[in-house]
């Protein structure tokens, strides 16, 4: 209260008029803290939380994401190449997930996606690492696997086995008895491995040979298969020799460490040269190389052409497994028409050979 006479502010009037807003702040300022500042500063925080733990894990199975997963790797070579160890990387796809999101829509979806996200990341060591990294892929990292290749190997394949296995378990979502399988890659982790994203495309091609092998399938990184063209030799060795070079290129470009721009751009100079020297070949043989031979020719180097190294993985090893199937069946169906052609030319001049002799023969025997 607050004292005033006509003739000013009296003492008593003075110390009240001090007293008061301090006692008025005093008596206030614990319920605007508790009451409005508090809980401002705990909802900031825990925005500010929510938004870091955003930043490196996945919002639907609060799995890491990809880039926690770089985090925890680019830590883990460092302690393998000082301590000697080996570790591994399984890279999972799951099977059967798309007909089950397409049927019964995305709420399910999403739900079996959150239940294999728990079996993953409650069979694992504190230390190992669960990430979802894709709509149904998913990633583990074993920093320990083992003290050598082998037995890393061995504890690799172990474990990749047992998560087949909980994968498998069905589960029961709003009534529905689901099941999902996976088909996973393994790359292993020596205290030689340097680059994290090399390591993570190497597991990832292992798990896209995996996927279209057979379902349920497990394949190490180091077991990778890569097109041949020893099954279409035509018997031509100039034609053979340079198939043989076309092959091992190819080849060399599912390798993750290979610089891609700069083996495309060699694939297709040696393939255009191949074509070249394909048609010098066949004339110098006196072989008929067809019209539908040449605009195959034609064909394929404008689909070369159109191939870009891509950040999508699995779609630009799709297209090197295709471009690899069409030269395969280019060469059945057109080089080695060119083989036969030659065997008949050859056994042609053996035959005009062998009447040229008799009747040099004959001709002695007259005489």
């Amino acid at each position: 209260m607050l004292f005033f006479s006509a003739s000013g502010i009296g003492h008593s009037g003075l110390l009240g008029f001090i007293l008061d807003p301090v006692l008025l702040v005093v008596l206030t300022t614990p319920p605007l803290y508790f009451f409005v500042v508090r809980p401002y500063i705990l909802d900031r925080e825990q925005q500010h939380a929510l938004v870091e733990f955003l930043a490196h894990h996945d919002e639907l199975t609060r799995l890491c994401n990809r880039r926690m997963l770089d985090e925890h790797l680019k830590r883990c070579l460092p302690a393998l190449a000082r301590q000697g160890d080996f570790g591994a990387l399984i890279y999972l796809d799951l099977d059967g997930f798309k007909p089950i999101n397409d049927e019964y829509g995305h709420e399910i979806g999403d739900r079996v996606l959150v239940e294999i996200g728990s079996r993953l990341s409650t069979s694992l060591r504190s230390e190992e690492i669960s990430a979802r990294v894709g709509g149904d892929e998913f990633v583990l990292l074993i920093p320990n696997a083992g003290q050598d290749k082998t037995q890393a190997t061995r504890q690799a394949a172990v474990l990749a086995d047992r998560i087949q296995g909980l994968i498998r378990e069905p589960m029961q979502i709003q009534g529905v008895i689901l099941q999902v399988g996976c088909s996973i890659g393994v790359h292993i982790l020596t205290p030689e491995t340097q680059n994290a994203s090399l390591a993570i495309k190497a597991a990832d091609m292992a798990m896209y040979q995996a996927k279209h092998a057979e379902l349920g399938s497990i394949v190490f990184s180091d077991s990778l298969h890569k097109p041949s063209y020893n099954i279409v030799n035509i018997g031509v060795m100039e034609i053979d020799h340079q198939h043989q070079q076309i092959d091992q290129l190819l080849g060399s470009l599912f390798e993750p460490d290979s610089d891609r721009v700069q083996g495309l751009k060699t694939l297709l100079e040696m393939v255009s040269h191949h074509f070249v020297s394909e048609v010098d070949i066949s004339a110098r043989l006196g072989l008929n190389m067809t019209k539908e031979h040449i605009l195959d020719h034609t064909y394929l180097l404008k689909l070369l052409k159109e191939i870009k190294p891509s950040d999508n993985e699995p779609e630009f090893l799709e297209q090197l497994v295709s471009i690899g199937r069409l030269l395969e069946n280019h060469v059945l169906e057109y080089d080695r028409s060119l083989a036969v052609e030659k065997d008949e030319v050859e056994k042609d001049v053996d035959s005009n050979l062998v009447q040229i002799e008799a009747s040099t023969s004959g001709l002695g025997r007259s005489n």
